[in-house]
């Protein structure tokens, strides 16, 4: 993954009285003014997956669950591998 300049990181923690929220993907056209984008998340059936239908890539932390079918352009044990990611050395 290339980028110009500094990599600008955001996210966004959706809950609700403890449920996540029922649509918790941001819209990737609020994302257009990005050079390139990584969705990051620890979910394969909502982050890995719903990143993927978007046309995303996307870093799964690793946790408990085995990748089955899924397959993340990075898998991460640590938030402190993504700028070795970011900066195109992973």
């Amino acid at each position: 993954m290339r980028h110009w300049g500094s990599p600008t990181v955001f996210g966004r923690l959706s809950m609700r009285r403890g449920l996540p929220a029922r649509n918790p993907m941001p819209s990737p056209s609020s994302a257009l003014w990005l050079s390139s984008v990584l969705y990051v998340g620890n979910s394969l059936a909502y982050d890995v997956a719903g990143a993927q239908n978007a046309g995303l890539p996307v870093a799964w932390l690793r946790g408990d669950e085995e990748l089955g079918d899924y397959e993340p352009e990075y898998v991460i044990d640590s938030l402190a591998e993504l700028p070795a990611i970011l900066r195109g050395e992973g």
